[in-house]
């Protein structure tokens, strides 16, 4: 555009905005016009803001979503940052084993490597690849895993751990797969 282009634009730019200006009137200041007959026009006041609910359709449920509700002090309010960022426990199967493993700190997994039977009682037996000290652990119900992960029940083929310390308590259950029972079997001797 030459120079005499933009200065008509904006010239004519400048008397639409005056003009338009000009002619606006506010409500009740300006001249009272009488009409001839029939009612005035009604005027409605502009909607505010209004929050709306969804539906009860299929996409408007939250367990489609797989969310919470916030259980907060009300709506439109978020979760503190402790409450957000607050490690949860994960289980992870690897190779043959199943692990459980806070999802702050990844690497130090109790993998679940069987079930003892050692005096008439089952035993679980995790193993931890990432301790220093004692790596292997037999544990019977009410034992300690983890800080807040204790063993609630002990089957024949699986252990249930119980996260501690929530409102809602949570359950994990680990199975064993993957096994060669013919291995652990004791061999009798042919007669």
């Amino acid at each position: 555009m030459s120079k005499n282009g933009v200065i008509l634009t904006i010239f004519t730019a400048a008397i639409t905005c005056v003009y338009n200006v000009s002619n606006l009137q506010v409500p009740g200041s300006g001249p009272v016009v009488k009409s001839s007959g029939g009612a005035p026009p009604l005027i409605e006041p502009s909607p505010g803001i209004n929050r709306v609910k969804p539906g009860n359709g299929a996409i408007a449920s939250l367990a489609v979503w797989n969310l919470k509700p916030f259980e907060g002090k009300g709506p439109g309010q978020i979760p503190s940052l402790k409450d957000m960022f607050k490690p949860y426990y994960l289980i992870n199967r690897t190779g043959r084993f199943e692990s459980i493993y806070r999802s702050d700190r990844q690497n130090d997994k109790w993998e679940f490597q069987g079930v003892l039977l050692t005096g008439g009682s089952l035993r679980a037996l995790f193993y931890n690849p990432a301790q220093t000290g004692k790596k292997l652990r037999i544990l019977a119900p009410g034992d300690a895993v983890d800080a807040r992960l204790v063993v609630r029940e002990i089957g024949k083929n699986k252990v249930v751990l119980r996260l501690m310390g929530e409102k809602k308590p949570q359950d994990f259950e680990l199975r064993i797969f993957n096994s060669n029972k013919e291995n652990y079997v004791h061999k009798r001797k042919a007669v």
